[in-house]
């Protein structure tokens, strides 16, 4: 299974791993931190989270 493959069928995913990605916190000396990344996005979509609207870290 690819990663497109994988992507496509879980938007959820995206979704979240986008929103978490505007964090500094993936982010060291301009090199993304991919595996850590992919751990949070997976720990908050398997404990029922996701990132949208007044959730977002960037929301008001």
């Amino acid at each position: 299974m690819t990663t497109t493959h994988f992507i496509q069928d879980r938007p959820g995913w995206l979704l979240t791993c986008a929103q978490l990605l505007k964090e500094g916190a993936y982010w060291h000396d301009g090199l993304l931190h991919a595996s850590v990344l992919c751990l949070d996005t997976e720990a908050l979509l398997r404990h029922g989270k996701r990132l949208r609207g007044a959730d977002a870290p960037d929301a008001e």
